[in-house]
């Protein structure tokens, strides 16, 4: 089963605040954890933390919708 990855980048560097990177990096693994692909995901504006009024305003529910 491939697997996708999201994780929070800035400058080329993990960032340590997931909602407010600059942007992601999603890599995907195949079946022997390898990585088979990797992208740039452009972050949402402002923080994209899951505590947004409304679900689709939050980064998980864009990374999600983005990557799938």
């Amino acid at each position: 089963m491939m697997k996708k990855l999201a994780i929070p980048t800035r400058e080329g560097m993990v960032d340590d605040h997931f909602g407010h990177c600059a942007y992601y990096t999603v890599v995907t693994l195949n079946e022997q954890n390898q990585v088979v692909n990797q992208e740039r995901l452009d972050s949402p504006e402002g923080c994209g933390c899951l505590q947004q009024p409304r679900r689709e305003a939050s980064v998980c529910y864009t990374v999600i919708q983005k990557v799938n």
